[in-house]
C-alpha cells in the first residue's frame, strides 16, 4: 500500500513511467478496492472504470488518419479568375473615381473648391493611369487568348458529333446491309 501511495505522488508529479501507470490502473481496477473516502482517488477509480466501457471500432484508426490526412485539392475555375481579375480592377477604377469626385467636386459651403495638385501628385496620377492602361491591355490580352480556347473547344465538340452521327450511319448501314 505504502507503493501504492508513492506511485500516486509520482503520478501527480507527472513522473510516472508507463509500468506505474499500468500498476495504478490495475490498483484501482480493483473491485474490493478500500477506499479512503479520498475524492482525487475516487476520480482516478472512475477514469479508469470508465476506460474500461469505452469501445473503439476496428476502423476508428483509419478513419482517423484518413480525415487528418484529407487534403482537398481545389482549382479555379478560368471563367472565376477572369472574373476575379475584372472585378479587382473595376474596386481600383472606383476607388480612383471616388477619389477624383471628393476631390475636385468637393462642395463643402464657404470653402474654396479648387485643389491645386503639385508637382508630384501630377506624376503620381500619370504613373497610376499608366498603371491602369497596361492592366487594361493584359486584360484584353488574356479575353483574347480565352476566345482563342473557347473556338478551339467549339471545333472540338463538333468533331465528336461528327464522330457520333459517322457512328449512327455505320449502324444504319449495318441494319440495312449495305457496304460503305
Amino acid at each position: 500500500m505504502k507503493n501504492i501511495d508513492n506511485i500516486i505522488e509520482k503520478y501527480y508529479n507527472g513522473e510516472t513511467s508507463e509500468e506505474e501507470e499500468k500498476m495504478l490502473k490495475e490498483f484501482f481496477s480493483m473491485d474490493s478496492l478500500d477506499n479512503k473516502n479520498n475524492p482525487i482517488e475516487k476520480t482516478l477509480i472512475d477514469f479508469y472504470n470508465s476506460e474500461k466501457q469505452i469501445i473503439l471500432n476496428s476502423d476508428f484508426e483509419d478513419k482517423l488518419f484518413n480525415k487528418i490526412n484529407y487534403n482537398k485539392i481545389k482549382s479555379i475555375n478560368p471563367k472565376k479568375k477572369y472574373f476575379i481579375q475584372i472585378t479587382s480592377i473595376a474596386a481600383i477604377l472606383v476607388i480612383v473615381l471616388a477619389y477624383y469626385m471628393i476631390t475636385y467636386y468637393n462642395d463643402i459651403p464657404g470653402k474654396n473648391n479648387k485643389v491645386t495638385l503639385t508637382a508630384n501628385d501630377k506624376i503620381t496620377i500619370e504613373y497610376t493611369l499608366d498603371a491602369l492602361t497596361l492592366m487594361s491591355d493584359y486584360i484584353n490580352l488574356a479575353n483574347e487568348q480565352v476566345s482563342k480556347l473557347s473556338i478551339i473547344n467549339d471545333s472540338f465538340e463538333k468533331a465528336q458529333e461528327a464522330t457520333k452521327f459517322e457512328d449512327y450511319n455505320n449502324f444504319i448501314n449495318n441494319i440495312l446491309g449495305i457496304q460503305s
